[in-house]
C-alpha cells in the first residue's frame, strides 16, 4: 500500500458568479433558474452528484435575489418571495429537520413565493419519513445537472487548482482529463490528492506527480472497495 498522505481539510472556494463554469451539463438547470414563474408549483430541486456545482449555483442565486442561502434548520429571512435550500436531502431522518423543511415549503408556497432546493438525488429517494413532506418534495420539479463532458472536467480540474493555490505544470491537466474518472468528485479529489503530495514533498504538480496521484486514488477506491 502507498504511504498515506493526509488531505488538506478544506480549500478556499469561491462561489463568485465570475466563477462558475457554465456548460452543457448545466443547460438544463440554469435555463430554470433565469425563470423562477416557469417552474411547477413554485418549487424547484437541482439535482446532481457531489462536486457538481449545486453549491455554488445556490449560492449565485440566493444573491441574485438577496436572500439568505438556508441550510436545514437554519432561519429563513422573512419577508423574501424565495427561499433557497442547500443539501435539503439532509434533512431525511431527522424529525425536527423535517419538519422545518415541511413548514418553509408551507410557508414560502403560500405567500406567493418561490422555493428552490439542492440534492444529489430525486426526492423520492431521499428517505423522508413524514408523509406529508415526502407527497410534498415528490411532487416538485427537478433540474438533473449532467455528467461532465471532457471540457467541463479539465476546467474543474483548473478550478481546483485556482482554489488551492496550486500552479500546474503544462500539460497536466489535459493528461488528468484523459485518465481520470469523468466524475465532478474525481476532480475534486485528484486536485486535493496532487497538492497534499507537493506541499508535504515539496515537488512541483507536473506530470510526474499527476500519474502519482491517479495512481494513489485508484488505490484507495481499491482498497475503499475491498474492505465494503
Amino acid at each position: 500500500m502507498t504511504n498515506q498522505i493526509p488531505l488538506p481539510l478544506d480549500s478556499a472556494t469561491s462561489y463568485d458568479r465570475s466563477q462558475f463554469l457554465p456548460t452543457a451539463s448545466h443547460a438544463a438547470v440554469l435555463g430554470m433558474l433565469a425563470a423562477p414563474a416557469s417552474w411547477p408549483q413554485s418549487k424547484l430541486v437541482i439535482s446532481g452528484p457531489a462536486s457538481s456545482g449545486k453549491t455554488h449555483l445556490s449560492h449565485m442565486h440566493a444573491e441574485a435575489h438577496d436572500v439568505d442561502l438556508l441550510t436545514p434548520c437554519s432561519s429563513p429571512t422573512s419577508g423574501h418571495s424565495m427561499a433557497i435550500v442547500d443539501d435539503a436531502d439532509r434533512v431525511a431522518g431527522n424529525a425536527e429537520a423535517e419538519e422545518w423543511l415541511f413548514h418553509l415549503h408551507n410557508n414560502t408556497l403560500g405567500s406567493g413565493g418561490h422555493l428552490l432546493m439542492t440534492a444529489e438525488s430525486a426526492p423520492s429517494r431521499w428517505g423522508i419519513h413524514l408523509p406529508d413532506l415526502a407527497s410534498r418534495m415528490q411532487a416538485t420539479h427537478i433540474a438533473q445537472i449532467a455528467a461532465p463532458d471532457e471540457p467541463l472536467l479539465e476546467a474543474l480540474l483548473l478550478k481546483h487548482f485556482s482554489d488551492r493555490q496550486v500552479i500546474p505544470k503544462p500539460g497536466v491537466t489535459a493528461y488528468l482529463t484523459k485518465h481520470m474518472d469523468r466524475s465532478f468528485a474525481a476532480a475534486a479529489t485528484i486536485v486535493a490528492r496532487m497538492e497534499a503530495i507537493s506541499r508535504a514533498e515539496k515537488v512541483p504538480a507536473n506530470l510526474t506527480l499527476a500519474k502519482r496521484a491517479l495512481a494513489a486514488v485508484a488505490e484507495e477506491t481499491q482498497d475503499s472497495d475491498t474492505q465494503s
